[in-house]
């Protein structure tokens, strides 16, 4: 079983695929994976690549959003986030939330104390700062 902070730390193999935010990054990474603009897709996240390359691309993190659903907790998923986003400073933990539903869907904190661990963390974080 792995923890979350494993899970979320796993990446794509990208050789097959590429991202560009220009016209000479896009030129370089069609050269990368040996392609004319004509073959290849945009996808989710921009990603770029052959339509077979980005969908095997985005199977990886769907099966892997699937593993830390089935691996992790809300809890988990939330206190790293919580962390993670720096809700501390800014006192929003909506991103925090957003990742934890993308895992477990919508009401996965109906019988969770979001309050409680909040006022938990949040004593944490002023300690140490």
């Amino acid at each position: 079983m792995s923890s979350y902070r494993e899970l979320s730390a796993l990446q794509a193999p990208a050789e097959k695929v590429f991202f560009a935010f220009s016209e000479e990054q896009l030129l370089e990474g069609l050269a990368k994976i040996g392609a004319t603009r004509e073959e290849v897709v945009s996808g989710v996240g921009g990603v770029i690549g052959r339509e077979a390359d980005v969908r095997e691309f985005h199977s990886f993190y769907e099966k892997n959003i699937e593993r830390m659903a089935k691996e992790c907790t809300v809890d988990e998923v939330f206190r790293h986030e919580w962390w993670n986003h720096e809700c501390g400073l800014t006192g929003d933990c909506e991103e925090a939330m957003e990742i934890a539903k993308n895992i477990f869907g919508e009401d996965c904190f109906k019988d969770y104390d979001l309050q409680g661990t909040v006022r938990q963390l949040q004593k944490k974080f002023n300690e140490i700062n």
